[in-house]
């Protein structure tokens, strides 16, 4: 073995090693590395969030009685409105900006995971429901893990008094990724 296969060798080791631990600090740490201040949804919540709302192309009354398109956006949506995966997209983003900024404005210490669960949880429910429940009291009171996984499993499970599925599902998923 030649001199400069050693050092090959050991450049490539070093490099290895170091995009090794570059992977685990994006995967392991900053996803639960508690701030305060400005936080967007990750890729994951984003994906999480659209695969429990589902995509619809074409208006529709929900359980709850209103009309939503696309990934559960319903702002000023009518019967018979259509529109593309792109539109979806952008009220998407639009959507989740919103819930966005009002959960940081509450200045809580949270996680990646953390703030992509509760972006989930206000973006289903709404953020005046949010702001005004029981399960964002908890979290700034610091109560115990069990209360706030308690309440969050068993609110905001049912519409028009009827228990859904979906939604036990939902608020179980939710509550897993906040305490992850």
């Amino acid at each position: 073995m030649t001199k400069a296969h050693k050092i090959y060798l050991i450049v490539a080791s070093v490099t290895t090693t170091f995009a090794v631990l570059v992977a685990l600090y994006f995967l392991i740490y900053l996803p639960n590395r508690k701030t305060t201040g400005m936080k967007i949804v990750s890729l994951k919540g984003a994906n999480f969030i659209k695969s429990k709302e589902g995509l619809e192309l074409t208006s529709y009354k929900h359980e709850g009685d209103v009309w939503t398109i696309g990934y559960g956006h319903t702002l000023g949506v009518t019967q018979g409105m259509t529109c593309t995966r792109a539109q979806a997209d952008v009220w998407f983003t639009q959507d989740v900006k919103t819930v966005e900024d009002f959960i940081n404005k509450q200045n809580l210490s949270l996680s990646q995971n953390q703030f992509d669960a509760l972006v989930s949880y206000a973006f289903n429910i709404g953020i005046g429901a949010f702001g005004a429940s029981n399960l964002l009291k908890l979290i700034k009171s610091g109560a115990s893990e069990s209360t706030i996984r308690k309440w969050w499993t068993t609110h905001w499970v049912s519409v028009q008094g009827t228990t859904l599925t979906g939604l036990v599902n939902r608020r179980a998923e939710e509550a897993n990724l906040f305490f992850a």
